[in-house]
């Protein structure tokens, strides 16, 4: 791990950031502490990791077909995938991108979940959804506190009409903020 020049360059992207204005915009965030931040991979990067990418047709996917989830695809199953994506994979755990996280959301020793539980690969299928759901608190074999998630949407041309937009609700779930 941390060997690949893509993981190389995610680490230059954390430790240039701005954290002390990312961490404010994430103060500041109602009704809840969130962030997003549109563009984190350069265009070179984000062609490369998507090139990558598992096509759904790949035999490492398991797909959802019921209740919150339907035609929805996910694998923890990395052995086959591209250098650039894999170094993507292995950074959302790592010590670089673990620190930018604590930096930015004030939380401290934040811990990576190399089984992925709940995290790796998804992708979801034409006519698909993830309903509106709670992740579960604490991870499921080491019993650890959730703290946050962090996610990387990996859709370079993603258009309004396909719908599928991140929606993060109220504690009253009344509405979408």
């Amino acid at each position: 791990m941390g060997m690949e020049p893509a993981y190389a360059e995610l680490t230059r992207i954390v430790e240039s950031a701005d954290t002390a204005a990312l961490a404010e915009r994430f103060r500041n965030a109602q009704p809840f502490r969130h962030i997003v931040i549109d563009n984190v991979l350069p265009p070179d990067l984000l062609a490369r990791v998507m090139a990558q990418y598992p096509g759904p047709d790949a035999d490492l996917w398991y797909m959802f077909r019921a209740g919150t989830e339907n035609r929805k695809l996910q694998s923890t199953r990395f052995d086959d995938v591209g250098p650039d994506l894999r170094a993507l994979l292995d950074f959302a755990n790592a010590p670089p991108f673990l620190r930018f996280l604590e930096q930015v959301t004030g939380i401290e020793a934040l811990l990576g979940d190399a089984e992925y539980k709940g995290g790796g690969l998804h992708q979801t299928l034409p006519g698909g959804h993830l309903s509106m759901h709670v992740d579960y608190n604490f991870h499921p074999t080491e019993h650890w506190d959730r703290r946050l998630n962090a996610i990387f949407y990996l859709n370079p041309e993603w258009r309004d009409e396909w719908a599928g937009h991140l929606e993060l609700w109220d504690p009253e779930n009344t509405h979408c903020v």
